[in-house]
C-alpha cells in the first residue's frame, strides 16, 4: 500500500471505517504507514493476534521495523529483555511490590 498524506490518514481515522477491518486488515495497512490512521488500541490488538503474543505500545514506538520483520517472518519476536530494553534508560521506573 503506497504511504497515505497526511491530509487521507487524517480522513480515514476520522471516517472510522478501520473499526470494522478484520485484525488482518488492521495489521496490513497501518503497520507499515508512517502516519496514523488507525486508532492506537484497535492496533495494538490487532496486533498482538496477529503476531501471537502481547505486543506493547513502546514497540509500536520504538521498534516499528522489528515489528514488520516479524509480521513479515524475516526476524524471530524479541525477548522480553529486547522489548524492556526498548525504553530509554532515562524513561524507565522501577515499582517494587
Amino acid at each position: 500500500m503506497k504511504q497515505l498524506t497526511k491530509k487521507q490518514a487524517e480522513e480515514l481515522g476520522k471516517s472510522g471505517v478501520w473499526e470494522t477491518w478484520s485484525d488482518e486488515e488492521v495489521v496490513k495497512v497501518q503497520l507499515f504507514q508512517k502516519r496514523h490512521c488507525v486508532g492506537i488500541p484497535k492496533f495494538s490488538a490487532a496486533l498482538s493476534k496477529i503476531l501471537g503474543r502481547p505486543v506493547l505500545t513502546h514497540e509500536i514506538a520504538y521498534n516499528i521495523e522489528g515489528l514488520q520483520n516479524e509480521y513479515l517472518k524475516k526476524a524471530p519476536a524479541p525477548t522480553m529483555d529486547e522489548i524492556l530494553n526498548l525504553v530509554p534508560k532515562k524513561r524507565r521506573i522501577l515499582v517494587w511490590l
